[in-house]
């Protein structure tokens, strides 16, 4: 899925002629705590509801558009490349920029979380597994292999450092709840450590 996909025409945009006042008025109208600058369809940046609470209610946003972040993602870029801006600025909202560099629209964090939510299978009925391993024994071939020869499909598939180990947390989400045939065949296969951590 890509960013043009969640793009909310009906999101607010601010004019750099608005007021402190009137970007928090729409902030709080719509539960946002960040909301994009756009003068003539280009996206100048984003201002926080932090930043403005601090600022002269009456003041002109253009007066503060040398404070702006500028965030984005372009419409073709994939949600994994959002969920990592989302990170790193913490934000409410991610403006999307055309090919043409031009403001395309924003989406939500949680229309994000939504399709993020869908893509990985969370909603889908199934068991989980963790494989505890060394990087260099990760082969999801052989993963996929074990799985299926006990009448099972891998429906997501995820890769973790473990805090204070060389070693890799693999978590596979199955289309099966039973999982008492396929634990022991990666023990049989010497596969990492597996172990079943919930059923979903």
């Amino acid at each position: 899925m890509i960013a043009s996909e969640l793009i909310n025409r009906n999101l607010p945009v601010l004019s750099p002629k608005d007021t402190v006042s009137i970007a928090i008025s729409l902030m709080e109208e719509f539960k946002l705590s960040h909301l994009p600058l756009v003068e003539n369809g280009i996206y100048l940046g984003l201002f926080s509801e932090k930043f403005l609470l601090e600022q002269n209610e009456q003041d002109l946003l253009s007066k503060h558009s040398e404070s702006l972040v500028r965030p984005f993602v372009y419409i073709d870029q994939h949600l994994f490349d959002a969920l990592k801006l989302l990170d790193t600025f913490k934000l409410t909202i991610i403006p999307v920029l055309g090919k043409d560099d031009n403001y395309a629209g924003s989406f939500t964090v949680n229309a994000l979380t939504e399709a993020i939510t869908n893509l990985t299978a969370v909603q889908q009925p199934g068991g989980i597994i963790v494989l505890e391993m060394n990087p260099a024994d990760y082969t999801l071939a052989q993963i996929a292999q074990i799985v299926e020869s006990n009448d099972a499909r891998i429906l997501a598939c995820y890769l973790a450092p473990q805090k204070d180990s060389n070693k890799i947390e693999v978590t596979l989400k199955v289309n099966r709840e039973d999982l008492s045939s396929i634990l022991p065949a990666f023990t049989r296969y010497k596969i990492g450590r597996a172990s079943c951590r919930e059923r979903v």
